[in-house]
């Protein structure tokens, strides 16, 4: 409310003058006295001066000139009121007979009032509550996010021209960030919808912002629509403004252009001395692109409108450490990269699934966007692909990665993962799962997709990539990356969580480490409020938001955190008290309302479980055949083995224990079960023998497994109990194999003990044979023959 305060003061509203209504077919432009004239009922004029209309509503009574010169910035002594067809002069009386609602308005340079025929040179009024304004700014940008501001802009005005009818096929949508270090200027450029003459003195009106005039291409979960409340590109310039800079925006179109230089340094002197009466007229000039604007120009695509913001004079030496990490990982480019990817893959099939996994099918504009100092550009489009070790391509490499393992495991789902690859060989499992929904409140809603991937140990190692953040998700608005987002996981994306929820339903077999194998983004529309520099969700408890409505339902954390920051709710400020029907013969006493309002939480408790706990057993399921079927890693069986425990610590509360049985890439091994003493198998027959070829440092050898170790813990004020070490073995994922090798002569002392790491799926042929030649004169008799009879 203090900014709409501020708004009505800053806006200067030049007062009505006469004027001269021509008779309809008689239109000229001279201008003699009549009063102002008033809408008799909602107008929508459209404000035609060069390029694009910009429309204004004129509600009912108000002066339609001083109304339009308000939200424009023309005066009201250079705009005439025609009807749409531009032919006729607009006549109020006509309303009565026509009823006329869309009007245009058009600006008449070189005619000033009062006859005068002298051409005034336009002008924007900044005064001290625009500088105001621009004080609430403060702190809301850092250097980086203020880049970031400026680069949304940039992106949604060639996302609206790549929308709007009637451009052309040739057109190529471009973002440029220049960085020139010699004169320490920084530049957006772009060829976007280029700014109307009203559209320019708009941006220097503080507060302003056309965000709902396109609204209607705001669907989807990539529409690059990122303003919202008309501040941004003057906040951000200022974050990044030095002592006697200068924020400029420029546009051209056609070979004509304007340009406006805001008063920054005036105004916040102004601010500071309080002196409210100050302002100031800046003129809005024309302008020639320089040579690094017309070389952008030249550019394939580009075509004849550019916009340009500009910071002279850059704060300290902030553009010299961007050149410095520029394409380092965590730098300029990795990180713009990282915000903006949905706009820099293309529009091919296997890029997009490759960089947009699940999301491929889905409306997008893509866009070209580069970084350049000087001679040097890197173009960004190219960079997410590359091998530069930025955050999005590392991700993207995991992804290759993971993808040949599949194909190795799964020769018929060649491809990798997805749906079609999936067809032809169903036994492969997708490495992505996906939950999706709406959520209302307010009267708006909102749509929701979280995409999560499943990243498998191979050969007995991570492959998640190391700059993703296990077992959470990312948040996308609009596709634009929200860093500081603090929501990580829902409940059921959570092993407590599905702990939780399923009881003893929860799998037994799904250890807690595989809950660190995925990682995924959680997609939002527009429609979810973000806070002003968007980066983060406007979590806001007191509103009834999408925002909370999606995070009070799914995450956990969320309604517990809810419940600590707000004040305590106490049956007197509950349900009924001060309603009709509270108080002596109204029924409502306030223990009953304090009951009322339980149930009312046990119910709104127990829709939600029912709700989340199907998706948490999606999830379990989910994990379960990655598990099973692609991990690599070693899955101790429990059930049904020679389960032994070898040594416990009790001081430290830990202990060792072995199985007979594991499970690697869905291939069993399975031991002989021993004498706990002598280790001698308890069944004789020598083929239930494990035979296997393990290697020793550089050496492989041949070997008979004893059994298979692995570490465990329990609570040291109690004893150790068999379901702690049963629990152990389920949970535990590496360990130790217990070996005698196979040479000349049987060892039967204790077996040796080494890490389990990985398996090698076939032994070749020609190395039984060796071996086997080798030592048949030690084997038993029952192995003296053929080596595929060797297990």
């Amino acid at each position: 409310s203090k900014t709409l305060d501020w708004l009505q003061e800053a806006h200067h509203v030049p007062e009505a003058q006469p004027v001269h209504l021509v008779p309809p077919g008689c239109l000229d432009r001279r201008r003699v006295a009549m009063a102002p004239m008033a809408a008799p009922r909602r107008l929508h004029v459209h404000f035609c001066d060069a390029g694009e209309a910009t429309e204004v509503l004129v509600p009912s009574g108000q002066d339609i000139r001083s109304t339009v010169s308000q939200k424009i910035g023309v005066p009201a002594h250079e705009i005439a009121l025609e009807l749409l067809d531009g032919e006729v002069a607009y006549d109020p009386a006509l309303h009565a007979t026509y009823e006329y609602r869309d009007i245009r308005a058009v600006r008449r340079r070189g005619e000033g009032s009062a006859g005068s025929q002298q051409q005034q040179q336009p002008t924007v009024l900044f005064n001290f509550p625009s500088a105001k304004i621009l004080i609430t700014t403060e702190g809301i940008f850092s250097q980086e996010t203020a880049v970031y501001e400026l680069l949304d802009n940039a992106l949604e005005s060639v996302y609206l021209r790549s929308c709007a009818s009637g451009t052309p096929s040739s057109y190529i949508p471009q973002v440029v960030l220049l960085l020139d270090l010699e004169r320490n200027i920084l530049r957006v450029v772009d060829n976007g919808r280029s700014l109307t003459y009203g559209e320019l003195v708009m941006w220097g009106q503080l507060g302003t912002s056309d965000h709902q005039k396109h609204g209607d291409s705001a669907s989807g979960f990539f529409p690059v629509r990122y303003s919202r409340f008309g501040v941004g590109s003057k906040g951000a310039g200022k974050a990044l403004l030095g002592e006697g800079g200068e924020l400029s925006m420029a546009r051209v179109e056609g070979g004509s252009g304007t340009k406006l230089t805001m008063p920054i340094a005036k105004m916040m002197k102004a601010a500071e001395e309080g002196d409210r009466k100050g302002e100031w007229k800046q003129p809005v000039t024309s302008w020639q692109p320089d040579a690094q604007v017309r070389a952008l120009m030249d550019r394939e695509g580009w075509g004849d409108k550019a916009t340009c913001f500009e910071v002279r004079g850059v704060k300290g030496n902030t553009l010299r450490e961007v050149e410095a990490m520029l394409t380092q990982q965590g730098g300029l480019a990795d990180k713009v990269c990282d915000k903006y990817l949905p706009c820099l893959v293309s529009d091919d099939p296997s890029s997009a699934a490759r960089a947009l996994p699940e999301m491929e099918g889905f409306p997008r504009q893509p866009i070209r966007m580069s970084i350049e100092l000087g001679e040097r550009r890197i173009t960004l489009n190219d960079e997410i692909f590359g091998h530069d070790n930025l955050r999005c391509s590392e991700i993207i490499l995991a992804r290759q990665i993971r993808d040949q393992h599949l194909e190795e495991l799964f020769p018929q789902a060649a491809g990798g993962h997805s749906a079609a690859t999936r067809s032809a060989d169903p036994s492969c499992p997708s490495m992505t799962k996906v939950f999706s929904g709406t959520c209302e409140a307010d009267g708006k809603r909102g749509s929701w997709r979280l995409v999560l991937e499943y990243f498998p140990s191979i050969n007995g190692s991570k492959s998640m990539p190391p700059v993703a953040e296990p077992g959470c998700f990312e948040v996308r608005w609009n596709g634009r990356l929200l860093s500081e987002e603090r929501t990580k996981s829902f409940q059921f994306t959570e092993l407590a969580g599905a702990k939780e929820l399923l009881g003893r339903g929860f799998p037994k077999d799904l250890p807690e480490a595989v809950w660190q194998r995925f990682t995924g983004t959680l997609y939002l529309d527009g429609n979810f409020a973000v806070d002003p520099n968007k980066n983060a969700l406007l979590h806001d408890s007191s509103v009834d938001s999408l925002v909370q409505n999606l995070f009070r339902k799914w995450d956990s954390r969320a309604e517990k955190q809810r419940g600590r920051g707000s004040p305590r709710s106490s049956p007197l400020s509950s349900l009924g008290f001060g309603s009709p029907g509270y108080g002596p013969g109204g029924g409502n006493s306030p223990r009953e309302v304090a009951s009322m309002r339980q149930q009312q939480q046990l119910d709104a408790a127990q829709k939600k479980k029912e709700e989340m706990v199907p998706l948490a057993r999606e999830m379990c399921a989910w994990l379960h055949e990655c598990r099973t079927k692609v991990d690599e890693d070693v899955i101790f069986v429990a059930e049904g083995t020679d389960l032994t425990r070898r040594g416990v610590d009790t001081a430290r509360g830990t202990f060792k224990a072995t199985t007979n049985h594991v499970r690697i890439g869905g291939k069993n091994f399975v031991a002989p079960f021993r004498d706990e003493e002598s280790l001698e198998a308890k069944d004789p027959d020598p083929t239930k023998r494990l035979l296997v070829k393990v290697a020793v440092r550089k050496q492989e050898e041949f070997a008979e497994v004893c059994d298979f170790q692995f570490d465990g813990s329990f609570n040291t004020g109690s004893a150790l109990r068999d379901s702690d070490v049963t629990e152990a073995c389920r949970q535990a994922t590496s360990g130790f194999v217990r070996f005698w090798r196979w040479t000349h002569a049987r060892v039967t002392e204790q077996p040796e003990l080494l890490p389990l790491t990985s398996l090698r799926n076939k032994v070749a042929e020609r190395d039984w044979k060796r071996h086997v030649t080798a030592a048949k004169k030690h084997l038993p008799s029952e192995l003296r023959v053929k080596s595929d009879a060797v297990s």
